[in-house]
């Protein structure tokens, strides 16, 4: 019986031949990181460009194969938001073509998304990755969670990729009245919004409860001396007969402003029209 020709392991012998192997120990790590690029009006808002940058390590000691990336946007109350582009592949470190990652390799792909009105509101946005990723012995056997790329944050991994939105001031001299009574008398004679004249960028529409579109202007409001109010009578580009009055009853109005607004971008509620 043979022997492994080694006579200092103690056996001179009919011992084994034996080679040992390195187990195959397959793992991933995701790391996803954000930076913003400014519109040009030096705050964390609707408008600018949130810029990711996914990075994939193979941590294991074989080579993945079928790397895939799952990416998950959400405002910070969990709403579902969409990427504006990506995730994109942009290139690894040692050449290998996307989805495919080499002992040690790390791959490098890019994501933007532009903020907008539901991440303002919302006061931020979150997003994670998840990576997968085939070795030797499975498919699709290897995964991980990207975590932030802040270990400063008592977090090292896991964590989501959060950035902040800069909320507008809510303009407390900002109020919208939901009934009128146009009888003449002075009082309530007109669909009242109050600090609405600094800010004339603006377009109100009101509906009947069968969704009608009965009344629509440009500019609402007292601006320089002149009425554009609405008084309970259809007007404007309608498709109900024009300058009838309306009758008592209850009405929608959308009130949406196109750059600067008292705290959000768009209004919506009812207003009563009461002629008795």
């Amino acid at each position: 019986i043979s022997d492994d020709g080694d006579d200092t392991d103690g056996n001179t012998y009919n011992d084994p031949t034996v080679v040992t192997t390195t187990a195959l120990e397959p793992s991933i790590e995701v790391t996803k990181t954000a930076t913003v690029t400014d519109n040009g009006d030096g705050e964390t808002g609707t408008g600018d460009t949130i810029n990711y940058t996914i990075t994939v390590e193979n941590t294991g000691n074989t080579t993945l194969t079928g790397v895939a990336l799952v990416d998950t946007l959400s405002d910070i109350s969990g709403n579902s938001l969409t990427l504006t582009t990506g995730p994109v592949f942009a290139g690894s470190d040692q050449g290998s073509t996307d989805g495919t990652l080499a002992v040690g390799e790390t791959a490098t792909y890019t994501a933007t998304y532009v903020i907008d009105e539901q991440a303002l509101q919302a006061g931020g946005v979150s997003n994670t990755v998840t990576a997968t990723g085939s070795s030797p012995t499975g498919t699709d056997d290897v995964t991980d969670i990207s975590d932030d790329g802040d270990d400063t944050d008592g977090n090292t991994y896991n964590d989501q990729t959060i950035t902040e939105v800069e909320q507008p001031p809510v303009d407390t001299n900002f109020e919208i009245f939901n009934g009128i009574t146009p009888n003449g008398d002075g009082n309530n004679d007109y669909f009242k919004i109050k600090g609405i004249e600094y800010y004339p960028n603006n377009n109100v529409k009101i509906y009947n409860r069968w969704g009608v579109l009965v009344y629509e202007t440009e500019n609402y409001g007292i601006l320089g001396g002149t009425n554009n109010l609405f008084v309970g009578i259809s007007e404007g580009r309608i498709t109900y007969r024009q300058n009838q009055e309306l009758p008592t009853g209850t009405y929608f109005y959308i009130i949406y402003f196109q750059d600067s607004n008292p705290g959000q971008s768009s209004y919506t509620g009812y207003i009563y029209i009461n002629r008795d």
